[in-house]
């Protein structure tokens, strides 16, 4: 009894460790320990970390053969792989998502409470956000720190406004999910969520953060939801092009079409091109180029390349459109089997958030998965890696919630556990200490 009691604890501590170290990889900045030729990110602190966690966890993981979302994982990791050698991919992009699954890993062996991790990410980032807008402090942007000065928007502690909207609008589903009761808590997530999604001066994350807010406010009814925000995303789009006139689509597309080349240019070059100097939003100039690039060269592929791509990576760093990039380096192929990896992710989610967890779990989930799709038309966010690290952790965590006795149920049997500093070492009367949920792994 004394060794299995010592085992337990054991077990539990290291429990409390990969918690503390899933929370730290998710909120620190991306510092480049290497550079990588030709690439915006490279070798990282948290990619080692991953590199060493990743045998470990997915020993401890009983039944790993039978999870869904691993199953359809190793699916999507697989088809890319097929896409690099069919075609000219890189095949480290398509090992991207097996470093991000570590994080499902970890979630799955700490039983991290998403909910108060999602609230915790929220103020954090508001906080270092305004900071930033303050000029106070800098940014990493690409691994490399920026001094205020030479900040116009907020980063947070990611790498990029994008990247804080999108992970952002996914907390704010979470934080919103698991708060059942209607009150002053509630309204402050939306309040302190749009405030961050202002501050970095994102525009589809508005859109996503205005859709989540309808979507809470019409009881989490997807229908009256979605009439809500397009309606008020019609009346915006109206007095843009009314009072402030400055959706010149006309120059933007003549622009993207004379530009010519072999490959899409970059923003500084755009903004040298005859017809631009008045468009103050070149961002959609870049994408214009960059999709018409992306999709004449997957159709001129062949049929091999319209079933399978012409190869994950192929198109470099950026494409800013994940659905488009899906399309075009993994194929039709490709882009149905990472469809089928988000519908298992969103029943693991649903399962999850079952009551007394959260009401309307199925509901919920689906938004969470609305919020992901919607920022994959403009940005490759299926790429993020806090993105997909958050959303990783969220279900391997809900995953983990079904098959685990109660935390106070451990408790109540050994009258305590011994947790590494910085984590609560009693939990009072079965509740849950920070970052952790009520649960230990059968």
């Amino acid at each position: 009894m004394h060794k299995h009691q010592e085992f337990e604890e054991a077990r539990f501590a290291a429990r409390g460790w990969i918690a503390i170290i899933a929370i730290c990889l998710l909120f620190a900045p991306k510092v480049n320990l290497i550079e990588v030729p030709g690439q915006t990110a490279g070798l990282r602190v948290d990619d080692l970390v991953l590199a060493v966690l990743a045998v470990p966890l997915a020993m401890a993981y009983r039944g790993l053969e039978r999870d869904r979302v691993c199953l359809w994982i190793a699916v999507v990791v697989a088809l890319g792989g097929v896409s690099c050698v069919v075609g000219d991919g890189n095949v480290l992009y398509a090992a991207r998502l097996l470093e991000y699954a570590v994080f499902l890993l970890a979630g799955r062996f700490s039983g991290l409470d998403m909910g108060r991790v999602a609230k915790v990410w929220i103020g954090t980032q508001l906080s270092v956000a305004c900071l930033q807008e303050l000029h106070i402090v800098g940014v990493f942007r690409d691994g490399i720190y920026l001094v205020p000065q030479q900040v116009d928007r907020a980063f947070g502690t990611t790498g990029g406004p994008w990247e804080l909207a999108a992970v952002t609008g996914l907390a704010s589903v979470v934080a919103l999910a698991t708060h059942q009761r209607h009150d002053a808590k509630r309204v402050l997530v939306h309040v302190a969520a749009l405030a961050i999604q202002i501050l970095a001066e994102s525009r589809t994350g508005l859109v996503v953060q205005s859709f989540i807010l309808c979507f809470d406010l019409v009881g989490a009814r997807l229908g009256p939801a979605a009439v809500l925000t397009t309606c008020g995303l019609a009346i915006v789009v109206a007095c843009e092009v009314v009072i402030a006139d400055r959706l010149d689509t006309s120059a933007l597309v003549a622009a993207a079409r004379g530009l010519g080349g072999d490959e899409p240019s970059a923003l500084h070059e755009l903004a040298e091109v005859e017809g631009l100097a008045n468009v103050d939003d070149l961002s959609m100039a870049v994408r214009a180029e960059k999709w018409s690039f992306t999709s004449s060269t997957w159709l001129q592929g062949g049929w091999l390349a319209i079933l399978l791509g012409v190869g994950q990576g192929h198109f470099g760093p950026a494409v800013d459109g994940g659905w488009l990039r899906i399309l075009c380096e993994s194929g039709i192929i490709g882009l149905m089997a990472y469809i089928g990896f988000l519908a298992a992710l969103r029943r693991t989610v649903a399962s999850g958030w079952t009551v007394p967890v959260t009401r309307l779990g199925g509901e919920w989930a689906t938004c969470l998965l609305i919020a992901f799709a919607a920022h994959m038309v403009f940005i490759d966010v299926h790429l993020s890696y806090k993105t997909m690290a958050f959303l990783l952790l969220l279900a391997g965590s809900l995953a983990a919630c079904p098959v685990r006795p109660s935390w106070s149920t451990w408790i109540d049997r050994y009258g305590g556990v011994r947790l590494p500093a910085g984590v609560t070492r009693q939990v009072a009367r079965g509740g849950r200490h920070f970052g952790v949920s009520e649960a230990s792994d059968a």
